[in-house]
């Protein structure tokens, strides 16, 4: 029988990376945090002011935050024919180290609620008997069930996901 607890493993293992990775994004280069700022590691993106230039005499965006006054954060600069420096700065500042970490929290509720796994009594097995399909203590579908397994959706390129894991199509 399949490990019914493994999604749990791996999925925990990715949101503790992405926890990890949010959590460092938010230090600058000395180590500061941004903890205490009133943005605290949210990220913003603009342009920096016009006829400003890269070495490279290349427009450039900035994304970062402003900390007690300072600017904490990298510039992004036009490169290549068809350059789209203000769309990946925008990318980048919507992914900021304060969404991730919401988004972490917010998916490991979803599993917390529905980590539980039992194997139920089926009624045609007759009294004793139990089914040997694992169901979710919280919607009570099979187990893993949909919203464990669209938690796990994003890492299906990571290492140590299984196929039997994947999403069913509609």
């Amino acid at each position: 029988m399949p490990d019914p607890a493994g999604i749990v493993q791996f999925i925990t293992a990715q949101l503790d990376a992405e926890q990890f990775a949010a959590e460092a994004a938010k230090r600058d280069p000395d180590g500061r945090t941004y903890d205490g700022d009133p943005d605290d590691g949210h990220w913003t993106a603009y342009p920096h002011a016009a006829g400003h230039y890269d070495s490279d005499r290349r427009p450039f965006w900035l994304v970062g935050t402003e900390v007690a006054g300072t600017w904490q954060g990298w510039t992004i600069s036009e490169t290549g024919r068809h350059a789209a420096s203000g769309v990946y700065a925008e990318r980048i500042a919507r992914h900021d180290p304060a969404r991730v970490l919401a988004e972490v929290a917010a998916k490991r509720r979803i599993l917390e609620r529905h980590a539980g796994f039992d194997f139920p009594c089926n009624p045609d097995d007759g009294p004793g008997d139990y089914a040997w399909t694992p169901s979710c203590d919280c919607c009570h579908e099979p187990w893993p069930c949909p919203d464990v397994r669209d938690v796990a959706a994003p890492y299906a390129d990571r290492k140590g996901r299984k196929d039997e894991w994947a999403v069913a199509a509609p």
